[in-house]
């Protein structure tokens, strides 16, 4: 079990861990991805606190793109492929699946690639030009998104009241 600290004291006795993740679950679920978003991080989560081994979905395990099966206990995590299901295959619809979210791949610092036609659809659409994001800059894309999201809110509803 993984311990609670707050500074050097140990606090873990303090609280149940189970409840804690089981009501944080209950605050998350707003809609279905959230709900299924929520489910699966909390299950990771058990999963680890109570060292289940449990065959749980992983998202960039071992540096590959995508989820993937693993066992997840509290010290270890083990890859755990079907066996109608390579690796390889897995990982190639993975790929093919962030092509179909605009993404073309990632570089080894965690930068996001996007497609040639995300990057020209942020542009033309929203103004942002951009064909990567570095993880420093994601703060910054986030305020440009909500920026270009904004005006074009105030744009579509101006041209309803006309």
């Amino acid at each position: 079990m993984q311990h609670s600290r707050m500074g050097e004291k140990d606090i873990t006795k303090k609280f149940n861990t189970h409840e804690l993740i089981t009501a944080a679950n209950d605050f998350l679920v707003r809609d279905y991805d959230e709900q299924m978003a929520a489910s699966s991080a909390v299950k990771q989560a058990l999963s680890i606190l109570e060292d289940r081994g449990e065959i749980v979905l992983g998202s960039g395990v071992s540096g590959i793109t995508g989820c993937l099966p693993v066992r997840l206990g509290a010290k270890d995590l083990e890859i755990v492929m079907p066996d109608d299901l390579s690796l390889d295959e897995a990982i190639k619809m993975n790929e093919m699946g962030l092509k179909m979210d605009g993404i073309e791949g990632y570089e080894p610092d965690g930068t996001i690639i996007f497609t040639e036609k995300t990057a020209r659809l942020l542009e033309e659409g929203l103004g942002i030009k951009r064909r990567r994001l570095r993880l420093d800059e994601a703060e910054e894309m986030a305020k440009e998104l909500i920026s270009a999201y904004n005006s074009l809110d105030k744009k579509y509803k101006g041209n309803q009241n006309q």
